[in-house]
């Protein structure tokens, strides 16, 4: 079985985490398995970095970043940085080319980004203003939940209910089908929307049952005869102790 950082084709550069249904949980998972310089953040509002994460928090005005940063880097091996907001238990999120220059500026082996919201739902797909990544992104893994499938496609459980049903064909309200998720995942207005050139892992997570996987083994076989462009899905359960539960190829 592959590492995740190898499955997921983040073991260097800057890596942005889209979607929903575990970006947060990916990229803690992500940072606790690197062991070099490593960098966490995001484009976007993002909750109080935890503990668990061992690295040394940088908060502080947008101005004044870069510098604070770059200062705790010359010591610190792990740092999450973010803007401050008077919003209750969130932070502010970092300008997308400020986080490409404290990159490069700063020697992190890996910086980890948030690039969207999803509001604590199961999937999502991006309005046209979604996500937001720095110009060198290396790779980008949009995430969605298995456990949408069979369930009604609202706003309950899915982020952009809207946009969500252009992109996979979804009536409001119908299951939501492995054909769906397929669709969302090979599509320039879903998973792929402002990739360009860039590397996509596509995520399937919370697979933890026999049928949960057949069902997410469906839906990545479907995207990837869909799309030329994904060379693997990959199936997750981050929650669980070995998150990668398999890697479906082209």
């Amino acid at each position: 079985m592959q590492t995740l950082l190898n499955a997921l084709c983040a073991e260097e550069g800057i890596i942005c985490v889209v979607g929903a249904g575990g970006k947060k949980t990916t990229l803690y998972r992500l940072a606790e398995a690197h062991r070099g310089k490593l960098a966490i953040t995001s484009t976007v509002l993002v909750p109080p970095f935890r503990s668990r994460l061992r690295a040394f928090p940088v908060i502080a005005e947008i101005p004044d970043l870069p510098a604070r940063v770059a200062e705790a880097a010359r010591e610190q091996d792990r740092i999450a940085y973010a803007g401050p907001i008077r919003k209750p238990a969130r932070h502010a999120g970092v300008p997308a080319g400020m986080i490409t220059s404290l990159h490069q500026d700063c020697g992190f082996q890996l910086t980890l980004v948030k690039g969207d919201g999803a509001r604590l739902r199961l999937a999502k797909a991006p309005n046209a203003t979604e996500p937001v990544f720095p110009s060198r992104t290396d790779t980008v893994i949009p995430l969605v939940s298995v456990r949408i499938l069979g369930q009604p496609a609202n706003g309950d459980r899915i982020h952009r209910i809207e946009e969500f049903c252009e992109v996979t064909g979804a009536a409001p309200e119908e299951p939501v089908t492995p054909e769906h998720l397929a669709r969302l995942i090979a599509s320039e207005r879903g998973f792929l929307q402002g990739t360009g050139d860039r590397r996509v892992v596509p995520v399937i997570n919370m697979v933890e049952t026999t049928r949960e996987r057949e069902l997410a083994r469906s839906a990545a076989e479907q995207a990837l005869e869909r799309c030329d462009r994904l060379e693997r899905v990959v199936l997750a359960a981050m929650e669980q102790d070995q998150p990668i539960v398999d890697i479906i190829r082209r």
